[in-house]
């Protein structure tokens, strides 16, 4: 799928095997400040290292296999969707597999939080077929500039034609608005427990 820009040229395009290190460095650098990212990675001098560290995981473990993920033909931005009818959950052998992988990220005091994380996602998440939205961003020093709305629209677009919902998690309360201008609403709050940071569920009929 490319969506090219008249005015500017750029597109998204889906991005190619080739291409995933490039998807993970944007969305890296766009959560390194994150709140819930930052409650369960390493705060040391690896800590940047640690969020970059986690979203590859999670490239390898589940997104890279079901090839919904976009990026800014210019490099500015990019998406990481799982498409309906996948899980979440891994299973119990890629997460064994993942291990040392995760304690790079976490260390041993993060993994109780970094499981909490993942047991609220995984508690929480919809039944009904819809696509997931995992993770969107764009270069911090980009952000506010309408890349992230070139990078919904063709998505949003194909979830209306086929008449498909879709469903995120925000852990930034700043980025609220931008969702719900592409028609996502807050469907539940949650609070990570023991001072965790909170969490919007948000839920996009089609239009």
């Amino acid at each position: 799928m490319t969506i090219a820009d008249s005015q500017t040229g750029d597109a998204v395009v889906k991005a190619t095997a080739a291409q995933t290190s490039t998807v993970i460095d944007i969305i890296a650098r766009a959560f390194d400040d994150d709140p819930a990212v930052n409650w369960f990675v390493r705060q040391d001098h690896r800590r940047s290292a640690a969020v970059r560290q986690f979203f590859q995981m999670m490239a390898e473990t589940l997104y890279l296999r079901h090839d919904e993920n976009y990026l800014m033909s210019d490099g500015t931005g990019a998406t990481m969707w799982l498409p309906p009818g996948i899980s979440t959950q891994v299973g119990l052998l890629e997460t064994l597999q993942q291990l040392p992988a995760v304690l790079r990220t976490v260390r041993w005091q993060g993994l109780r939080r970094l499981l909490q994380v993942q047991a609220v996602v995984d508690g929480n998440h919809p039944h009904e077929p819809h696509y997931y939205l995992f993770a969107i961003g764009t270069l911090p020093e980009l952000r506010g500039q309408g890349i992230g709305s070139k990078l919904m629209q063709p998505m949003l677009e194909r979830m209306d034609r086929e008449g498909m919902p879709a469903y995120l998690e925000n852990s930034k309360e700043q980025n609220l608005p931008f969702y719900e201008r592409h028609g996502f609403e807050v469907t539940q709050q949650i609070q990570f427990p023991n001072g965790g940071p909170p969490l919007w569920l948000m839920w996009r009929k089609p239009r």
